[in-house]
């Protein structure tokens, strides 16, 4: 990759202070700071109260030493054995991927934590990506 492509392609100076092409600059400049940056992801799937049953990502974050990390749910369901049905996704519909099993219960997750994540804006995935 060449040097143009890791530097951003447009400067603030070139646009009227407060002008819809400065504010549309200072976005490209945000979002190619942080396309940039090495970024963690701390998954989890401890509940905390609000509305379990869905996939949620908070914002990335910056880190004292620079790098970005977010930290997003991921619910994680237990249903008696024999299990009757598939748990499924409440937003997308797509059936929950078994865990693993544990005292007479087997685990269940979403396995379309991809098609929700905001940083894929919105477009569906294949299974391949």
């Amino acid at each position: 990759m060449g040097e143009r492509a890791r530097t951003p392609v447009t400067s603030l100076a070139f646009y009227p202070l407060g002008s819809v092409e400065s504010r549309a600059a200072a976005r490209a400049m945000r979002e190619w700071q942080h396309s940039t940056r090495k970024g963690v992801e701390y998954v989890s799937c401890i509940p905390s109260g609000r509305d379990d049953s869905r996939i949620r990502f908070c914002p990335w974050q910056e880190r004292r030493d620079g790098m970005l990390s977010r930290y997003p749910y991921v619910p994680h369901v237990w249903v008696r054995i024999p299990v009757e049905g598939v748990p499924s996704c409440p937003d997308c519909g797509a059936a929950y991927e078994q865990t693993k099993e544990s005292g007479g219960m087997m685990g269940f997750q979403p396995s379309c934590m991809a098609r929700h994540d905001p940083d894929n804006r919105g477009r569906l995935l294949k299974k391949s990506e």
